[in-house]
């Protein structure tokens, strides 16, 4: 009863961040307001104080910059928030945490959504929006039991309608070459949301393939490592619902020219779009075997050995 929460808001002004804001009364003055964050499916959180003139009835704010590499946060992103209040007698109220969707602020926004999947999208392309809904839905079903990834998580997708606009949504400091290849969809993982160029061709392939990037992170990341490029990307490939040739093509041409990969001790893709495309090919065929090998139990068993901590020489 000695400290009253008037109101709080949270607004996107993104690309630069989003603006936090509490209105606080108190019996007595109050001595600081604090925010905890978290960002989409992070573990780790953060807590910043706001700032405000001292007094009894207080208008505090904080920014939350998300314009620098380090503190990038994609649009679309899930943040779970609540606030501290103390006051100068160490009365201290904790509300309850609340959500808010932190959505590209140059546009407005609608959604369709099944299970735990929500895609967003501005303008009259609601169809093209159900239809990379679909695929992501048909390739958590497929792709779920094999990770044994946690399928009921929330996974958001902004979808953008032309290359444009999706590069400017992109991570601030990308290079020339690391912007052209992911212009057409990019994962981020460790939040469990997915930007995808909707008006693309490829685009169901596109959120197919990289929606399977964040249930492997899921299975198999860890604290103390990651899954190797060779099997995330094969696996994102095996499990794609609508691949394409080039991939197959390539590896064709590798197997005939001896020009295969070492692909299984390369820490990261290769530079060369052409070994790229050879990279991908070589990764799904690997993974194609080993599920038609050893079955997906073994797979999923793996993956699970992999987040427990076990280096993959060992786990394999």
């Amino acid at each position: 009863a000695a400290i009253e929460i008037i109101s709080t808001s949270v607004t996107s002004e993104f690309p630069e961040g989003f603006r936090i804001k509490a209105e606080v009364n108190a019996e007595n003055e109050i001595e600081s307001i604090a925010v905890r964050l978290r960002i989409g499916q992070q573990t780790r959180g953060a807590y910043e104080y706001l700032d405000f003139e001292k007094g009894t009835l207080v208008n505090s704010e904080l920014f939350w910059r998300t314009s620098t590499s380090a503190r990038y946060v994609p649009p679309g992103t899930i943040i779970t928030y609540n606030f501290e209040v103390e006051d100068k007698a160490g009365t201290r109220v904790d509300t309850e945490p609340e959500q808010f969707i932190y959505y590209d602020a140059r546009f407005d926004w609608e959604e369709v959504s099944g299970g735990p999947v929500a895609v967003a999208y501005h303008g009259p392309v609601k169809t093209r929006a159900e239809t990379i809904l679909e695929a992501i839905l048909e390739t958590l079903e497929i792709m779920g039991p094999i990770l044994g990834a946690g399928t009921e998580e929330p996974i958001r997708v902004t979808m953008y309608n032309n290359v444009k606009e999706m590069l400017e949504a992109l991570p601030p400091g990308s290079t020339t070459h690391r912007r052209e290849l992911t212009t057409a969809g990019q994962a981020f993982t460790q939040v469990g949301t997915l930007l995808i160029l909707g008006g693309g061709r490829l685009a169901r392939g596109t959120a197919s393939h990289e929606v399977i990037h964040i249930l492997t992170h899921r299975a198999g990341d860890s604290i103390f490592g990651n899954v190797p490029s060779w099997l995330d990307e094969g696996l994102a490939e095996y499990g794609n619902v609508e691949p394409g040739f080039s991939y197959d093509i390539a590896l064709d041409f590798a197997l005939n020219t001896d020009k295969l990969l070492p692909i299984t001790s390369m820490p990261v893709l290769p530079g060369d779009p052409e070994d790229v495309i050879i990279f991908y090919g070589e990764a799904r065929s690997l993974v194609q075997y080993m599920i038609f090998r050893w079955g997906p139990e073994a797979m999923r068993e793996l993956l699970a050995v992999l987040k427990s901590g076990t280096n993959m020489d060992d786990a394999l």
